[in-house]
């Protein structure tokens, strides 16, 4: 690389991270994160031809019998930390008397198949009402579900006085499938309803947060972001165009504030924070 051609920051720290790595080679204190690194560092154009060599050798350590061996134990270790974690957590609740919301979960469907409990319920509840239903999981769904056991038989049985399930929520807010959501239950159960319990579908459109610049800049951006199509076994969701309560001010207006490279993190807070 001739530093004299190419003189820009990019292939600077590439320079410095080969340096970095041939050092580290020499002393065998590298780790695997060294190779993905080189593999993916890039340069500036007229150094490209000079790093592409040395970037695909870099990228072969996928095929080491060695990183596979190691991503095993590494795998192994994990989940035996995690077993080991998991078991110590147990035994401090039950030794201090505590439950946390998995256990409420858990231990109110062991309750709700309990035909004395059922008795009680049965006679007890006649409305349920559930929040942020776009988020529910499926031990959430369940529990839903077995409060609503033999509903929709009473219902046709008693049309004039029915028991009620009132669930409010928005598939394009489904933000929790890292802890188990599943905007599809939400997709089904307003389509199909939940034991027999038709549910009559209120689409809720009126924006009354934002004004009309906003609104109108969402539905033109969002209708391009989303799935064109609902599919409820991969959790597509369509966008649903708002509409404004409010109408614009002088002081209406949309910004777009985009922010790269290694200190974006920061400036997006320090724009956030001005």
């Amino acid at each position: 690389i001739d530093t004299a051609v190419d003189t820009t920051k990019t292939t600077a720290d590439f320079i410095d991270k080969a340096r970095a790595m041939n050092a580290r080679l020499r002393s065998d204190s590298w780790t695997w994160g060294d190779w993905v690194g080189l593999a993916n560092q890039k340069v500036g154009k007229k150094s490209e031809a000079c790093v592409l060599v040395l970037n695909e050798y870099a990228a072969e350590f996928e095929k080491s019998k060695e990183f596979h061996a190691d991503v095993r134990d590494y795998l192994r270790l994990l989940f035996s930390i995690a077993a080991a974690a998991m078991g110590a957590y147990q035994s401090i609740k039950t030794r201090m008397g505590l439950i946390d919301f998995v256990d409420q979960e858990r231990e109110l469907l062991r309750a709700l198949d309990l035909p004395e409990v059922c008795d009680v319920l049965r006679d007890e509840i006649d409305l349920l009402m559930v929040d942020e239903f776009q988020d529910t999981a499926i031990n959430q769904y369940e529990l839903v579900r077995r409060l609503t056991r033999g509903w929709g038989e009473y219902n046709e049985r008693n049309p004039g006085a029915p028991r009620t399930l009132l669930v409010v929520g928005d598939g394009m807010q489904s933000i929790y499938s890292f802890r188990e959501a599943k905007v599809g239950l939400f997709l089904e159960a307003r389509k199909q309803g939940v034991n027999g319990i038709k549910l009559d579908d209120l689409p809720l459109s009126v924006n009354f947060r934002s004004s009309k610049m906003v609104v109108d800049w969402n539905n033109q951006v969002f209708d391009q972001a989303f799935p064109k199509h609902e599919n409820l076994s991969r959790g597509a969701v369509p966008y649903e165009t708002s509409v404004a309560f409010n109408q614009d001010t002088p002081s209406s207006e949309v910004k777009v504030f985009g922010f790269t490279g290694d200190q974006a993190r920061l400036l997006e807070a320090e724009k956030t924070l001005a």
